[in-house]
């Protein structure tokens, strides 16, 4: 059995506002979200905007907002994840790939935001020399993925995490990122990515967790995903409901 990297059991996450009279009043965002990911392994977490999906990483990364209240276990390689030893694993041992490609500073060189080792990755990923010496608003949207792909590759991290990494991408480009995702899996890496597009996914990572309006529907294998073995209707309604599986299910009936 590989190394597990990364134990999310139990987690909850609720944030505190106040309306109109000072009432202080808590929305619930994910309730009893488990995730766990060995070496080796790609898992998704799939949903529809909205879905909580990304509050994870930022748990996982420790920018969540001051109002936030969380509990459950997080466990990084069987140790528990503390603030203080996620401030010490994130940029390390735990490395995100972002949704947005603004994360490129506008006035740096690519080369220089990069640094040494990450552009010593370029050739790998398609990007050639001449991208060291471009700004970010020189980039298409494919070569931009790929430079954050390089950073995040370029760590020691055992841990990557993909925010919707394939978002207003083209099939081609989409493809093509996945691809390099499922390279570092493969390499021994545990990749977690975030993603509305669960037929996309289906198609790279090892397992599905399945989320809807903060909750955790299920778990399961890509293969029993596509078995049709899944354990709960909304999962089948939302396999059904792609436009890849011919709109079988109509939308409008999902929970």
């Amino acid at each position: 059995m590989k190394e597990k990297i990364l134990e999310v059991n139990q987690l909850n996450m609720a944030f505190t506002s106040y309306s109109k009279g000072l009432y202080k009043q808590s929305t619930q965002a994910i309730h009893n979200l488990s995730v766990n990911i060995h070496a080796g392994e790609m898992v998704a977490v799939a949903g529809a905007s909205g879905s909580g999906k990304s509050l994870l990483a930022h748990a996982l990364l420790g920018i969540l907002p001051s109002n936030a209240c969380v509990n459950g276990t997080m466990n990084f390689k069987g140790q528990e994840m503390t603030p203080k030893l996620i401030q010490q694993l994130r940029g390390n041992k735990i490395a995100l790939i972002p949704q947005s490609v603004s994360c490129l500073n506008p006035l740096m060189k690519v080369g220089k935001f990069a640094g040494k080792k990450a552009c010593s990755l370029f050739p790998r990923y398609g990007l050639s020399k001449e991208v060291e010496n471009l700004y970010p608003h020189e980039l298409s949207g494919g070569m931009a993925r790929r430079v954050l792909i390089s950073c995040a590759a370029s760590t020691d991290a055992d841990l990557l995490i993909a925010d919707e990494p394939t978002a207003g991408l083209n099939d081609e480009l989409a493809h093509e990122t996945m691809k390099h995702l499922r390279e570092l899996a493969d390499e021994g890496k545990a990749v977690l990515l975030i993603t509305h597009d669960l037929y996309l996914a289906s198609q790279y990572v090892d397992t599905v967790t399945i989320m809807y309006e903060g909750k955790t529907i299920e778990t399961l294998s890509i293969e029993a995903l596509k078995n049709g073995k899944w354990k709960d209707s909304f999962t089948e309604q939302l396999w059904r409901a792609l436009p890849e599986n011919e709109f079988i299910c109509d939308i409008k009936d999902m929970k």
